[in-house]
């Protein structure tokens, strides 16, 4: 995140000092010289002397610098939040933090910054003035320094490092007590502007231009004291408190606000800009930096494929079960239908062996192998028929000393697996967790990831770490697993059943607060498999879990028979605009923000953005299990706050809803067992021919 808060730093600062620094020039002469009647003469005079160019003197140094010095804001800012809030991710994205933490943690990143903040004025200062000259006003008078670096090497020459750190008691007091008038206007401000649902670009500009204007007029006798004595002569000495009682006694107690109208401008031009486009380059930065979980640059989106498990589970008989017992040509067929039934197309690209394809005991040398009979190919084998039809090849082993099933474990043979699954070009490896002591899960699991990392060969890897540890939440670390991880289980395996299905999401539910600030790029939840098309699932049911693990961001692995699922349920996987929701690249977990016995609304934010908004994923789930059920809500109260207004269409039945603005309501008919997903797109980023018309034959609810 470095980077993230040094881009967000120069940007914001960057763009403040271009539109405020001849305020700040004005606002420093008139601090300091007594030869101007006010703001408009000061500029005047400055520039029918020196040009232009006269108001932005000393504007070099704080330019290059002042990336750094957010960066350092930032991190400090950042810091303090995660020490109050530890293991909650992009914590300082959140929007209702209390107003005593905010100001806990921009005193901690003001005490950072400060050390280089104050050479960078002290610089800026005297170029501003260069009071020995500047004040006689003679047209072509030499000015006392040629640039930033003359000023810093005659200060360290005359006075030493010290030198550059004159005033620097003033300048931590000033920026301590801004603050603390500064954040509190800006963060109610918008904090009622958002209430009212008017967040927006012209809200935050004026929030952030009255907070400057807060924050700068309380510390103006500040300021004044802090110039005069940043301005005076090489080896001048005079202490803050000497400094202040000579004001007072020679000029007066108005002294302490000549140039209050600078500073008052300049607070809400300078502040305006700088809160907007701070806030919307960290948004940005935010997004664009994400390196999360395991550090192996894969499952940048969650998983796609297929596994065995729930349709097949451990069958071996291939007498009795020719198409449904777990050996080479399962995996094969289903390969093939990948390809030839569009799947592959829309994302799901891996095939995934699950337990009980191995022989029952390693062999002379201590390896795995695939066990003869049902894999005769063997995996290397398997393996390159699903890299030769542009798939991906997944195995399964598991952590203990036997796999559930009871084939061979990997305890004790971590690194000779993970050389193993490598040689044979696996692409995922799903690690159980059965027969192993849970309390040695952490050091395995991480070992294991290391070892699979050894190799050199791009491997998922996905975890079933937490899954057991289900009666012992408070053993659950999810920052630590998603530093060894890509995925993770961490509820009960699931099955063909509304039952199951309602089981895990009431879980996650109930999670989220956990779930969503663990979630993201290279590191997911895995509520478990899709069961779409399997017995005992209705279309119903189909399109409520295709909803609910497009919200959330789940890997989607299904487990059914291809060979021969039904056309209304191949197409309920194959909707690329639930997909695209699922696959949407900011990878955010979608929340649960209103529910009631039948009903829960969840929305994830997703691309396209603006500034500070971006567009949504809505699902709706009606767990009634026999009575349909009618949903209104208000698109502001769910968070949708865009005054431009969302494009918004329902997926599964392609209704239209058009252009909504963020106080219209939405009203759909849900069935019993069924979801409603809505996708909203920002009214401004989208081509509205896009959208399709109302499909009347839909296979769905009419």
């Amino acid at each position: 995140m470095l980077y993230a808060d040094f881009i967000a730093g120069w940007a914001a600062g960057g763009a403040g000092l271009i539109v405020g620094h001849p305020l700040d020039t004005v606002k420093a002469r008139l601090q300091t010289m007594t030869v101007y009647k006010g703001i408009l003469d000061c500029m005047t005079q400055t520039m029918r002397q020196e040009s232009i160019y006269g108001l932005y003197k000393g504007m070099l140094i704080p330019f290059i610098s002042t990336g750094a010095i957010h960066s350092l804001l930032f991190a400090g800012y950042g810091a303090a939040l995660k020490f109050l809030h530890p293991g909650e991710s992009n914590i300082e994205a959140r929007k209702d933090l209390p107003m005593s933490e905010i100001l806990f943690a921009s005193i901690c990143g003001t005490m950072v910054q400060v050390g280089p903040v104050i050479p960078v004025e002290l610089v800026k200062t005297k170029l501003q003035v260069q009071r020995e000259n500047i004040s006689h006003f003679k047209k072509h008078a030499k000015n006392l320094y040629a640039g930033p670096m003359e000023c810093i090497r005659d200060t360290v020459r005359s006075e030493g490092i010290r030198g550059l750190f004159k005033g620097g008691s003033v300048v931590l007091l000033r920026d301590n007590i801004g603050y603390l008038f500064y954040i509190p206007v800006y963060e109610g401000l918008l904090r009622s502007f958002r209430s009212q649902g008017y967040e927006n670009t012209w809200t935050q500009l004026f929030s952030g231009g009255m907070a400057g204007i807060s924050g700068w007029i309380s510390v103006c006798p500040l300021e004044v004291v802090k110039n005069r004595i940043q301005a005076m002569k090489s080896h001048t000495k005079i202490s803050p408190k000497e400094m202040t009682l000579k004001i007072y006694k020679e000029e007066g107690i108005s002294a302490f606000y000549r140039g209050g109208w600078a500073i008052s401008v300049r607070g809400f031009v300078v502040n305006s800009v700088d809160s907007t486009a701070m806030s919307t380059i960290i948004f940005l930065a935010l997004l664009a930096s994400a390196v999360y979980g395991l550090d192996n640059g894969l499952a940048r989106t969650p998983p796609m494929g297929w596994m065995s498990w729930t349709a097949f589970y451990c069958e071996i008989d291939c007498v009795k079960h020719p198409n449904g017992c777990i050996n080479e040509k399962l995996y094969m067929d289903m390969a093939d239908r990948l390809v030839s039934d569009g799947y592959r197309e829309l994302g799901y690209k891996s095939v995934h062996i699950d337990d009980c394809w191995s022989e029952m005991e390693r062999d002379e040398n201590g390896l795995l192998e695939a066990n003869r009979t049902r894999f005769p190919s063997g995996m290397k084998k398997l393996a390159k028929y699903m890299h030769d039809r542009g798939l991906r090849f997944g195995i399964y082993e598991d952590y203990g000393t036997k796999t559930c099933g009871g084939y061979p474990g990997s305890y004790g043979h971590l690194k000779a697996d993970a050389q193993t699954f490598a040689s044979w070009d696996v692409d995922y490896l799903k690690l159980d967790g059965c027969y192993i002591d849970t309390d040695l899960m952490p050091e395995g699991y991480a070992e294991m990831g290391r070892e699979l990392n050894a190799t050199g060969r791009p491997i998922v890897y996905s975890c079933s770490w937490p899954a057991y540890l289900i009666d012992h939440p408070e053993k659950v670390d999810y920052n630590l697993i998603g530093k060894h991880c890509n995925t993770w289980r961490n509820f009960d395996d699931i099955n063909s059943s509304w039952k199951s299905i309602q089981s895990i999401i009431n879980y996650y539910d109930h999670n989220q607060d956990k779930h969503i600030p663990t979630h993201g790029p290279g590191k997911w939840h895995d509520p478990d498999m899709l069961v779409i098309g399997n017995k005992g699932i209705t279309v119903d049911m189909a399109i409520a879990q295709m909803s609910i693990w497009c919200i959330w961001a789940a890997p989607l692995i299904m487990s059914n028979d291809l060979r021969i699922i039904a056309p209304e349920f191949r197409e309920i996987l194959l909707n690329q605009d639930a997909i695209n929701i699922n696959q949407d690249p900011l990878g955010i977990m979608g929340r649960l923000v209103a529910n009631t016995t039948d009903l829960g609304l969840y929305v994830k934010p997703i691309m396209p953005t603006s500034d500070t908004h971006s567009s949504f994923g809505i699902a709706v789930l009606n767990r009634n299990l026999s009575q349909g059920r009618t949903i209104r809500f208000t698109l502001k109260n769910i968070g949708l706050t865009y005054e431009h207004g969302y494009l918004i269409r329902e997926i599964w039945t392609n209704t239209d809803f058009g252009l909504m603005s963020p106080n219209d309501e939405i009203e759909f008919n849900i069935n019993p067992t069924s979801a409603a997903l809505f996708r909203a797109d920002i009214a401004s980023m989208v081509d509205p021919r896009r959208w399709k018309k109302f499909k009347k034959d839909s296979p769905f609810r009419k």
